[in-house]
């Protein structure tokens, strides 16, 4: 609708200059105007500046407000500032495969089986050597216990960080709703 209202003054602007033929100096007044008129980003930029240094707090507001409500101008933002669209869905995929291998992980070090691969020998199996293990060393388990707890937890809160990045990927993608 703005964009409607501007080319209707640049239609008008010719209009009058085709009243004012022959009067120089008009012409050029009017020449300057449409030029001024046609550029459209320095006109916007005039703008922001102008509301950014002598407009109240409210009035910023208001107009962030009625530009987050105009389709237009918030895509042209999520553009601006948003992942190419080219790299989000591999980013999107990316984060959800890292938080699916992260919270693997943590469950798996935060249960871990304490599996030491040491020689075996006869018919014993990995599990039954590792429990003889930590039953003639019971210090073995309770430092290796504290290790593993701690970096299960990590892998865990990395998997929540993994699920939120690639939740804000998705919100941008899909632009903000009120």
């Amino acid at each position: 609708m703005k964009a409607k209202r501007l080319g209707e003054a640049l239609e008008d602007l010719r209009e009058l200059k085709e009243i004012v033929r022959g009067n120089e100096k008009a012409e050029r007044i009017i020449e300057r105007i449409e030029e001024i008129l046609s550029d459209r980003e320095g006109l916007v930029l005039d703008a922001l500046k102008a509301l950014s240094q002598g407009g109240s707090e409210k009035e910023l507001a208001k107009l962030a407000k009625r530009m987050r409500e105009d389709e237009s101008v918030r895509q042209l933002i999520n553009m601006a500032y948003g992942v190419p669209s080219r790299f989000a869905d591999i980013l999107f995929w990316a984060w959800v495969i890292a938080a699916g291998i992260f919270f693997i992980m943590g469950i798996y070090f935060f249960f871990p089986p304490y599996v030491f691969f040491s020689e075996i020998s006869g018919n014993t199996t990995i599990v039954q050597r590792t429990l003889e293990v930590i039953y003639t060393r019971p210090d073995i388990l309770r430092a290796a216990d504290f290790l593993f707890k701690l970096l299960g937890l990590l892998m865990l809160v990395m998997a929540l960080a993994s699920m939120y990045q690639a939740h804000a990927i998705l919100e941008r993608r899909r632009g903000h709703r009120s």
